[in-house]
């Protein structure tokens, strides 16, 4: 007889892993719950899910966590994020239904992405869509700390639904839920959440526990200087689709779900090296026609790491900021006191 599949609520209430994860996803639920704003999308069943109908105005909307093998779904998703990303921030549709697969372009395994959309069900139109995946922590010396990083990817929603609309937001719900799951199934606790972003997702990212990241001197503040990795290189050279040092600028984000922790460089040093090394990850020597264009490209990863660790070794006190902590430091301080590391578009 077939064993009854236990629901995303079971699942979800069983987990004794990543209890700080399920603080924060809890807190979440209970606000939506609880609101009464018409203009924000708010969840119609009180059940703990990750696939949900949403009510937003006088529209029904349905979530769901997409299968990686409902191609048209994932075509759908794909579609919007081409709408929001520029030319080589968006890997290929092809990349991410294997990632969705756990799979390398070369069949073996890997870290495992996880999308979810929004649809509105009138006209089967996706309306939000979300990429979140768990990336092993490595530590200096390159070694697996055992723990996982959540890494929150990609993330856009339509113009007509863009705002402060909470769809945005009900996806980060369910991609938490889905991630405690997940890592239960796993065996794998993760404390710590990333994000590369635009001004335009900052309250979002606030909202889960996601700051940015400044350097300390005096009373001055600089962001650190974060720029997304190439995704595109020649197979046979090694370099770059576009000048090294030209990649576009992003905010790098950061938090624990535990509040009362605080994060030291050391933690930044371990995310910002565990992204590289995951984009470095994309590429292996068979993906190149010599070991020399192999190894142009390494030495491109090898400098980014390089160059963002000294950054955080000698650069001053390490301070995280929201935008409202942010705003009341420059009222406190002045305009000037925070120098910023602008990102060239907007993006949501």
């Amino acid at each position: 007889m077939e064993e009854e599949k236990q629901s995303d609520a079971d699942l979800y209430s069983k987990a004794r892993r990543n209890l700080s994860c399920k603080e924060t996803t809890n807190e979440l639920l209970l606000n939506s719950l609880l609101s009464d704003d018409p203009k924000k999308a708010r969840r119609l069943n009180s059940t703990i899910s990750i696939d949900t109908e949403l009510l937003f105005k006088d529209k029904r909307l349905k979530l769901s966590l997409v299968s990686p093998d409902d191609y048209f779904a994932i075509g759908q998703a794909y579609d919007l994020f081409v709408e929001f990303f520029v030319q080589g921030e968006l890997i290929r549709k092809e990349a991410i239904v294997r990632k969705m697969h756990g799979l390398t372009k070369h069949f073996t395994k890997r870290s495992q992405y996880r999308l979810f959309i929004v649809k509105n069900p009138t006209n089967s139109k996706v309306i939000g869509a979300r990429i979140m995946e768990q990336i092993p922590c490595l530590d200096s010396t390159l070694s697996d700390t055992g723990r996982n990083i959540l890494y929150a990817i990609y993330i856009a929603v339509d113009k007509m639904y863009q705002g402060q609309t909470g769809i945005a937001k009900q996806l980060y719900i369910s991609s938490l839920i889905d991630s405690v799951i997940e890592a239960e199934k796993k065996g794998k606790d993760f404390d710590m959440i990333i994000a590369e972003c635009s001004d335009a997702t900052e309250n979002l990212q606030n909202s889960v526990g996601l700051k940015r990241v400044y350097f300390k001197n005096g009373i001055y503040l600089t962001e650190l200087d974060f720029k997304q990795p190439y995704l595109y290189f020649d197979p046979m050279t090694g370099r770059s689709s576009q000048p090294a040092g030209e990649e576009k600028k992003e905010h790098f984000m950061l938090g624990f779900f535990d509040k009362k922790k605080t994060i030291n460089k050391k933690d930044l040093e371990d995310c910002v090296r565990s992204l590289i090394r995951q984009y470095r990850s994309n590429r292996i020597i068979l993906d190149f026609e010599n070991k020399d264009a192999f190894a142009e490209y390494e030495k491109y990863f090898d400098e980014i790491e390089r160059n963002i660790i000294e950054q955080i070794h000698h650069s001053g006190k390490l301070v995280t900021l929201s935008k409202k902590e942010r705003i009341m430091y420059q009222f406190k301080y002045g305009e000037k006191s925070i120098i910023t590391n602008n990102p060239e578009r907007e993006l949501d």
